[in-house]
């Protein structure tokens, strides 16, 4: 079974944002510490993430450049670094992606890793 089906996902779930990369997107906002305690408190209200989500989330907010706003990362890398595999990583990805928690740029092509942001709610 994968991911997308054991989730009910597919790619056009994934949130679609405008990069929040140019001053001038809507989306755009600096981030600051009390933005990212926001965001953390946003997700441990949600039920619908598993422990696995959460550490992803926790893993990707320690680890965004709050100047930038983002964190460039590949699934590869996160799952080396929290000890899973490839597609575990993918799959919380993309469960945080569902619940709109967690914006994705794709930048396509070898080397270029993903870009991520915390989406609040407000």
């Amino acid at each position: 079974m994968t991911a997308l089906r054991k989730y009910n996902l597919t790619e056009d779930d994934l949130p679609e944002f405008e990069s929040p990369l140019a001053a001038s997107s809507p989306a755009y906002r600096p981030l600051t510490a009390a933005i990212m305690r926001k965001w953390r408190r946003q997700l441990s209200l949600d039920r619908e993430l598993n422990a696995l989500s959460h550490r992803i989330a926790h893993w990707i907010g320690a680890r965004i450049d709050l100047a930038k706003g983002y964190v460039e990362v590949s699934a590869t890398d996160l799952a080396t670094e929290l000890e899973i595999c490839d597609r575990t990583a993918q799959y919380g990805l993309a469960k945080l992606g569902k619940c709109r928690h967690l914006a994705k740029e794709v930048r396509r092509g070898r080397g270029r890793d993903n870009r991520y942001w915390p989406v609040i709610h407000d």
